[in-house]
């Protein structure tokens, strides 16, 4: 009987052990799913349209820039445009140090494309013809140090004075287009910050000024509503837990019943409210004209599915790469952790002195 008992104990004791590392796995996961996720959430109020050949030119920018500039524009979008080209030699003219990197040619705010944490220095401003950006990695190969704002460098024949550093672990230099006389951009951003309806302001944008219409769009509140959701469900998966444990749990059989079930419900409408307000932001495009139109939801759908698909298929920037392993890894990582507590609450339950008869 004894070694019976010794063995309960043992067995009890592993369990639990079991269960610590399993809801620490998933505290782990969640916790990534939401580093990855933060990565998303500044491109949440930005459109960005990409286009096979040569995109806008510099003219239609120019008049974007100066309807933009007027009194009466107080919701007109931020807009930048870039071209991207790879593995151009970028030099120290005083070490004679030399490293290709990626070199991506802004008009308009820098920030607005790359949106990475500076180690150093700032991002400039839009009409600065002289100063440039370069990540981390190509800061360390030419001078050795971050420490490199107001250091000079050549790139495609030109010196340009580094005004800021980002966080990025490749080679990158962003420079201004205007300096490079660049006419045709196959990459534009319009920046909607706190907006809605992203999707028909672009539209309105490019019948206006006239831009080309064959492009691929890729709707930045889209997807952080998708990764906005996504990371509740570690917490739609602990609520489920909570309310299978309050039904089952012995130490409620002899308390008040109406107590426990106002207890339970109290628990769970909070939950349920919380991740429905962090967990459900609708997109401006996914709120449909007339509650009646029940073909809306499905054409949406669909459009979003193409969308995918092109994206999919178009050549993939650095930054783009960056964001689907982020959105990738945060999906990843809530849908890991949410099944991690699911099981962690299995095993508790199975435990004896946890489950019993109502």
């Amino acid at each position: 009987m004894n070694s019976f008992k010794t063995w309960n104990r043992t067995g009890r004791a592993a369990r639990l052990k079991g269960v610590f590392l399993v809801a620490l796995l998933s505290a782990v996961l969640w916790g990534v799913s939401l580093w990855q996720g933060e990565k998303i959430e500044p491109y949440a109020g930005d459109i960005q349209i990409r286009y096979h050949g040569q995109g806008v030119s510099r003219q239609a920018l120019e008049q974007i820039k100066e309807a933009g500039l007027k009194p009466e524009a107080e919701n007109f979008p931020e807009t930048v445009a870039w071209n991207v080209e790879y593995y151009v030699e970028a030099k120290n003219p005083v070490l004679n140090f030399k490293q290709d990197v990626t070199c991506i040619m802004v008009r308009g705010e820098m920030d607005q494309i790359v949106k990475d944490r500076l180690v150093a220095g700032t991002y400039g401003f839009g009409d600065d013809e002289d100063g440039c950006v370069v990540s981390s990695k190509t800061a360390w190969e030419l001078f050795g140090s971050t420490d490199v704002t107001g250091s000079w460098i050549s790139v495609k024949g030109k010196r340009f004075v580094i005004r800021g550093v980002t966080a990025a672990s490749y080679p990158m230099v962003m420079l201004p287009a205007e300096r490079l006389e660049t006419e045709f951009f196959p990459n534009v951003s319009f920046s909607y910050s706190g907006q809605e309806g992203l999707e028909g302001q672009a539209e309105e944008m490019i019948m206006r000024f006239g831009l080309p219409g064959h492009e691929i769009r890729i709707n930045g509140s889209i997807y952080y509503a998708m990764i906005r959701f996504c990371r509740t469900l570690p917490g739609w998966a602990l609520l489920i837990c909570f309310w299978i444990l309050m039904r089952r749990a012995r130490r409620f059989r002899k308390s008040d019943l109406r107590l426990r079930k106002v207890f339970s419900f109290a628990v769970m409408a909070g939950g349920v409210a919380a991740l429905l307000w962090y967990g459900f932001r609708f997109p401006g495009e996914f709120i449909p004209s007339r509650w009646s139109d029940f073909s809306f939801y499905t054409e949406k759908f669909t459009q979003v599915k193409e969308n995918l698909f092109d994206i999919a298929m178009l050549p993939k920037t650095r930054w783009d790469v960056e964001m689907i392993r982020a959105f990738t890894a945060s999906v990843f990582c809530s849908a890991s952790a949410a099944a991690l507590i699911i099981i962690t609450g299995s095993l508790l339950l199975s435990m004896p002195g946890h489950t019993g008869q109502e």
